[in-house]
């Protein structure tokens, strides 16, 4: 719960192995078997989908634009195309 916590809060950053050892208390190799275990996918499938959703969710409740707040991928394109292979739909067709 501590990880899932800290991510909530710190998505726009990168989320490395040393950070989930020392939030965790166990090895990341541990860390990443038992996560895919408990719920069914990847750490990594979990970090990106949840990080598009956090993303799509500021924007909406912000009123804002994308671009500002794309910090965890290289541009707009980046983003989109993640999106798009994500939830079959572009972030902009989601925002309306």
């Amino acid at each position: 719960q501590l990880f899932l916590d800290y991510f909530e809060l710190n998505y726009h950053n990168d989320i490395t192995k040393d950070t989930i050892e020392g939030l965790t208390g166990v090895s990341y190799d541990y860390f990443r078997n038992m996560f895919k275990k408990i719920t069914g996918i990847s750490i990594g499938t979990y970090i990106k989908r949840r990080k598009l959703a956090l993303i799509i969710h500021e924007v909406i409740e912000k009123n804002g634009k994308i671009s500002n707040f794309i910090k965890p991928y290289l541009s707009i394109q980046s983003f989109s195309t993640a999106f798009k292979n994500e939830y079959l739909l572009s972030p902009q067709q989601c925002i309306e």
